[in-house]
């Protein structure tokens, strides 16, 4: 398919994915004390509300003339959005998740949103596309663009709900058996996905060093860092096979940052 408004396909999600690359290129002047840059910059990271409609309460794609595509659909995939739909590219708003709350009406309408993002399904004699897989309504875990949306509920205090779908996840969703994973492993982000989460966080911006907490798959994680610095997420109770998970609250108390010499290493 061709986008016969733009000159480019994707010209939705490229105006999102631009959004936060000026970020990321605010974040790094901003640390070179180079303030007129970023301040420029990051006045250009806030273009993805350009595409927000409100009337819709999606982002959505414009014509050549700055004017909302009529007849838009959130659960079409069309040459706007790049192998995803308007559900998926809604929340690549990594950089700015308080904006983008703000932006759909608050916290409560932005808890709706997301519920509904699990929720409605597709129909049975709806034609998905190839890359639409690991379905869990219109979330698409096998298509990497949706993999921080399961996190987002943390930003509004249900914490217990990003917690469920990430247990979900990673005992539905991967097998230890040939053509295991659920969708292409770009990059090594389908795995990646799944050891983060393992271990019981999840970077859903990497620019602002931020972790956000999920559930551990296992009593106890190590990982060494360059530092010599190991992580531990420890949980005195594994309830994933039931996803009944303590809170959040609960279990935080128990991750630790131990700084352990080469030496040392038990």
């Amino acid at each position: 398919m061709t986008d016969s408004y733009n000159a480019e396909n994707w010209s939705l999600s490229k105006t999102l994915e631009y959004a936060f690359d000026d970020y990321c290129i605010a974040e790094m002047a901003q640390k070179m004390g180079k303030k007129d840059i970023a301040d420029e910059f990051y006045k250009r990271s806030q273009n993805y509300k350009n595409v927000y409609n409100p009337a819709t309460s999606f982002m959505q794609p414009r014509d050549d003339k700055g004017v909302f595509i009529k007849d838009f659909k959130a659960d079409d995939y069309t040459p706007h959005i790049c192998e995803s739909n308007g559900w998926q590219y809604f929340w690549s708003v990594q950089h700015d998740v308080d904006g983008l709350v703000n932006l759909v009406g608050g916290k409560n309408r932005f808890a709706e949103k997301l519920d509904s993002m699990f929720t409605y399904h597709p129909s049975e004699d709806d034609e998905l596309p190839l890359f639409s897989t690991g379905m869990i309504g219109q979330y698409a875990h096998g298509n990497e663009p949706s993999h921080h949306v399961i996190y987002l509920f943390n930003s509004i205090g249900f914490n217990d709900r990003t917690q469920y779908y990430v247990a979900k996840v990673m005992n539905e969703l991967y097998k230890n058996e040939p053509a295991g994973l659920c969708g292409n492993e770009d990059c090594g982000q389908m795995s990646a996905w799944y050891v983060f989460s393992a271990m019981g966080f999840y970077p859903v911006n990497p620019v602002s060093g931020r972790y956000e907490i999920g559930t551990p798959l296992f009593p106890e994680n190590q990982a060494a860092s360059r530092q010599w610095q190991d992580f531990y997420s420890t949980r005195s109770e594994r309830k994933t096979k039931k996803i009944s998970i303590s809170s959040q609250s609960k279990w935080t108390a128990n991750l630790t940052i131990r700084l352990i010499s080469p030496m040392n290493r038990s």
